[in-house]
């Protein structure tokens, strides 16, 4: 029988997350996802909202897996695979930088 899970979607690699690891990437992408679906996002538009346990389940542990050095490594591949990705993330990596700075506020002189 398939129940509507919302939360948690946790990953079968959760002790990685634990802060002692050191994975920020991993911690990154598995707090994105938790709160993607939170919101009632993606997972639900991907295979329909009457999902099972396991397929969260699975869904969470992919996700994990793609902040792991093996996926960061897989997200590159993909990445030198097609140019048209690397202009696309290019492109929007410098627009993030742009409203970083016009966000950070200068640096003040300090007196000596």
């Amino acid at each position: 029988m398939k129940s509507k899970l919302r939360s948690p979607h946790i990953g079968l690699s959760a002790y990685r997350l634990n802060p002692n690891q050191d994975n920020p990437r991993e911690v990154a992408f598995a707090e994105q996802w938790s709160k993607e679906q939170a919101e009632g996002r993606v997972l639900g538009h991907l295979i329909g909202n009457d999902f099972t346990v396991r397929d969260a389940t699975v869904a969470a542990t992919v996700i994990q897996w793609l902040g792991s050095n093996v996926g960061m490594s897989f997200l590159e591949d993909v990445i030198r695979s097609e140019p048209k990705i690397s202009q696309y993330l290019t492109q929007r990596v410098g627009e993030a930088l742009r409203k970083a700075r016009n966000m950070t506020p200068p640096l003040r002189k300090t007196s000596q």
